[in-house]
């Protein structure tokens, strides 16, 4: 019994075996075998008669192998109205395709489409987390200092340092440009002066007044050196100004209560930082000396995220050696103050056997 199917393979693996055809010139011919069949078929001739007359009006094989190759080597460069006529006859192989197995095709589609909605998520998150924390200036030369606490053989990180630390940083390391502070600060309660209500801020910080030079901020008004220098001053972000007073500029030399006890006086705005940064979010940056605790000496002081920029990048291992040096070379003299019988060399076998 004739196989139509069985036939056609033969005929195509004929073509397989002339390098003058490729893959797609054979699907083409295989199409275009198949349309003729359809045609002749709808004619009155069988399956079989269809197929033999369809196959010798295609002509001898290796006569079309022979003259696809002289095609090849006469081609010219391809111009725009051959370039047009093959992208339409892919189309309409395509479109031929697709109406004689819509099902296949309509998979094939939906794979491809999920496949470079994939690819390109997962390159959008790769850009982000490549991305985070770039956009301040020199941020190839800002380090932040962290804390590896070893305790009985179990070893914590930490993220701030002791307070002390970034003045011990000025003084005595040389590799060193510029070293800034911030404040762990709970969320706080913020009005106008003479509202009755207040709001919650949750992501807010206290600054040193090098933290804008340090990040290569600028504000959109007031002076970046001297806008946290005094106690009791406050930055906020341009979105925060324009809820509570309108505009940045409305916002300047205003108050805010805190807490219901403490006014601050806005002698910034700045704009909203982006979220792939570890200030995203923050809307309020109080300057540190407000705070009681911003030039204490006590070594026990673990929630100040200090942060140092260095000459060069080469600097960093400079930096890790210092730090190495700092538990002996000033907390645990700090300690020994009050705790008696402490001595550098006890600290350190107690290190050891932990």
């Amino acid at each position: 019994m004739f196989n139509l199917d069985k036939s056609i393979k033969e005929w195509l693996r004929q073509f397989s075996k002339h390098a003058a055809f490729d893959h797609g010139e054979i699907r083409e011919m295989e199409l275009h075998l198949r349309d003729h069949i359809d045609d002749l078929v709808a004619d009155g001739l069988d399956q079989e008669a269809a197929f033999k007359k369809a196959v010798e009006e295609f002509g001898e094989i290796p006569n079309m192998a022979e003259e696809e190759y002289t095609n090849q080597l006469k081609k010219a460069p391809l111009g725009l109205d051959t370039i047009y006529a093959m992208y339409r006859n892919y189309f309409k192989v395509a479109l031929r395709g697709f109406t004689k197995q819509p099902f296949f095709t309509f998979l094939n589609v939906i794979g491809l489409a999920v496949g470079m909605a994939g690819v390109i998520l997962i390159s959008l998150y790769i850009y982000d987390e490549l991305s985070y924390d770039r956009m301040f200036k020199d941020s190839e030369l800002i380090y932040r200092v962290n804390i590896d606490n070893k305790t009985a053989g179990e070893v914590t990180k930490y993220a701030s340092v002791s307070g002390p630390l970034a003045e011990v940083l000025r003084a005595d390391f040389p590799y060193q440009q510029l070293v800034t502070r911030f404040r762990e600060v709970d969320p706080v309660l913020v009005k106008k002066e003479g509202a009755e209500l207040n709001a919650k801020v949750d992501k807010v910080t206290a600054v040193d007044e090098t933290f804008f030079e340090m990040f290569g901020l600028t504000l959109i008004t007031g002076n970046e050196k001297d806008a946290l220098l005094k106690p009791y001053a406050l930055v906020i972000t341009s979105s925060m100004a324009k809820e509570y007073f309108g505009s940045a500029d409305a916002a300047m030399d205003q108050s805010l209560i805190i807490d219901d006890d403490q006014s601050y006086i806005i002698t910034g705005v700045i704009k909203d930082l982006p979220s792939n940064s570890l200030l995203k979010n923050y809307s309020m940056f109080l300057s540190l000396a407000s705070f009681e605790d911003a030039k204490t000496e006590a070594w026990n002081t673990w929630y100040f995220p200090t942060f140092v920029k260095l000459n060069s990048p080469q600097n960093q291992k400079d930096l890790n050696e210092f730090l190495g040096g700092v538990v002996e070379g000033y907390l645990i003299p700090w300690a020994m103050t009050f705790i008696p019988g402490l001595t550098v060399e006890s600290s350190r076998k107690s290190s050891e056997e932990t």
